[in-house]
């Protein structure tokens, strides 16, 4: 990834000198006033017209060249965001939270788009008592289109390494959510969690009391959620 990096940079500076001899050159090309206008070598003019088409041409290669490169370090990105994410899931299932949320959050930093470490994230933040990370670590795996939330598979507890930690974090997040009911973000959360505890109709409750909160009519996370639900 580094060395991606300093790719594009160092071609980022080719193109900006590039672009500097350009437009040196096209100050030395342009008209004079009358009457040196006259005067000018059309030999000169060529060779100057002929020097701006070659510089024109590299500029345009190089520009190519670092949307190549941006390119290759995206699905780079990727690639490492999946391997650390599946390292984060072997983590999780030992009860090294702490690893795996460490590890996650670098998966989202290399791939921010990546829904489903987003979700596992929350997961982590939950586990480590960070109730407002996992609120909100949630809310974004739900704006990035995380779908297919509700199978038997996805059941949270699954995701760490025995019930009782689980229900004990559960609670955690419950007072949290008590303390702090303006953290839409973690009601949303606490909500999908006990989609699986206490079954659909108890989590669509606790998400209409989230949209009729102070500021909550609009709060896509518990709209998005609510929508998946009775899907």
């Amino acid at each position: 990834m580094l060395c991606l990096s300093v790719t594009v940079v160092v071609l980022a500076l080719s193109v900006a000198r590039l672009s500097a001899r350009l437009v040196a050159l096209e100050a030395k090309a342009a008209p004079e006033p009358a009457p040196s206008v006259r005067n000018v070598d059309e030999e000169r003019a060529a060779r100057l017209e002929r020097e701006r088409d070659d510089l024109r041409q590299e500029n345009l290669a190089l520009k190519k060249a670092i949307e190549g490169v941006s390119s290759d370090s995206a699905g780079v990105g990727a690639s490492e965001s999946r391997q650390l994410r599946t390292q984060a899931l072997s983590e999780a299932a030992q009860g090294r939270y702490q690893d795996a949320r460490w590890h996650l959050t670098q998966a989202v930093a290399l791939d921010a788009t990546d829904a489903r470490s987003w979700w596992l994230l929350s997961f982590t933040h939950l586990a480590t008592g960070s109730y407002r990370e996992a609120g909100e670590a949630f809310s974004r795996a739900l704006q990035l289109g995380q779908r297919g939330l509700f199978g038997p598979e996805q059941n949270p507890s699954l995701r760490f390494k025995t019930r009782e930690e689980y229900e004990r974090y559960l609670r955690g997040l419950e007072e949290y959510v008590t303390a702090h009911p303006e953290d839409l973000h973690a009601r949303t959360l606490l909500a999908y969690h006990h989609f699986f505890e206490r079954g659909p109709n108890y989590a669509q409750a606790l998400l209409v009391e989230v949209l009729q909160s102070p500021g909550g009519a609009e709060f896509e996370p518990a709209r998005t959620l609510s929508a998946e639900m009775q899907r």
